[in-house]
């Protein structure tokens, strides 16, 4: 069985907490992640299995959607 990664549907989100994004400036930082020369798409938030996920762990897009 081989995995195969559609880079075209693949996002990237750096995880952390509000403290540490501004200490380690990942707002602002550029990061060049690609997959067969496709670079990945930066996003803050995403839908994985029903749930929507922030990049900085909290729930408030999910409650949103619930109410």
């Amino acid at each position: 069985m081989v995995l195969v990664i559609n880079p075209s549907k693949t996002k990237l989100m750096l995880l952390s907490t509000p403290q540490l994004s501004k200490v380690h400036h990942l707002n602002t930082e550029k990061f060049d992640i690609t997959i067969n020369s496709i670079p990945l798409e930066r996003v803050t938030t995403t839908k994985l299995l029903g749930s929507h996920i922030h990049e900085h762990l909290n729930w408030e897009g999910n409650a949103a959607m619930l109410l």
